[in-house]
């Protein structure tokens, strides 16, 4: 019997996607954090409202870079995608822009 239980309890290594939704709450929690403090700064430095179409390809690039230092599971075929998806969710979550709004500027529907 003791063969039959070692079988079964033995952990299954998790793959690459499982990883990288594992981070996904703590990733999307820093990108609103830091996507807020970004469109603060650009919004006093230019004094008028700047659209999110202008500044989310900056935003994810800049945003990009850290997530791959912070989360490097991310550097990965499926972290590309899954860093555009962060980016996205974090500026919808920080409350500057509705999901209406970053959807349009992406052109993919929110997945979560």
């Amino acid at each position: 019997m003791g063969w039959f239980k070692a079988l079964f309890s033995q952990k299954k290594e998790k793959t690459e996607s499982e990883k990288v939704l594992e981070l996904f709450g703590p990733a999307v929690t820093w990108a609103a954090s830091s996507w807020t403090v970004f469109h603060q700064s650009m919004t006093m430095i230019s004094g008028v409202e700047i659209k999110l179409d202008s500044l989310f390809p900056l935003a994810l690039e800049k945003m990009s870079t850290r997530l791959k230092v912070d989360f490097p599971i991310l550097d990965s075929k499926e972290g590309e995608v899954m860093i555009a998806v962060i980016v996205a969710k974090g500026i919808e979550i920080s409350g500057t822009h509705s999901k209406e709004e970053v959807e349009k500027v992406t052109g993919t529907e929110s997945p979560f």
